[in-house]
């Protein structure tokens, strides 16, 4: 991906996804015999919305 096609997709996030959380939540799609909006609430649910100025103000990169 280009650098600047990077920065507006992170510059435009409204949630961040939380590895420790993506990790459990991967666990459960892999073990589990789950539909797909179940696998989509747990990836959901691995997130954590940002404040208004996207991912960038939020301490990171």
């Amino acid at each position: 991906m280009v650098e600047n096609e990077y920065l507006t997709f992170w510059e435009e996030a409204d949630s961040l996804l939380v590895w420790e959380n993506y990790a459990k939540a991967s666990e459960q799609i892999r073990t589990n015999d789950l539909r797909e909006k179940e696998e989509i609430d747990l990836l959901k649910d691995a997130c954590q919305p940002v404040s208004c100025g996207g991912g960038r103000g939020e301490g990171g990169a």
